[in-house]
């Protein structure tokens, strides 16, 4: 069963930077500036163009955003 979230994550799987803005609601510079700062995994490459975030890290982040209350 793949129920979207309130947040429009699949249950599983691998989200590409769009969908990654979208959730995090901030803009692509500020996620790779959390990346180099080890905010954020680095995305997995599948290709040349390829990048994709697994959703289980993506979800552990938002848990700890919304713990400490803040990006």
């Amino acid at each position: 069963m793949n129920q979207k979230s309130p947040l429009s994550l699949p249950d599983e799987g691998f989200i590409r930077l769009p969908q990654l803005i979208s959730v995090l609601g901030i803009q692509k510079s500020k996620i790779w500036d959390m990346i180099k700062a080890e905010q954020l995994p680095a995305p997995k490459k599948l290709g040349y163009k390829t990048s994709v975030w697994d959703v289980r890290e993506i979800r552990e982040v938002i848990e700890r955003i919304s713990r400490e209350g803040s990006i």
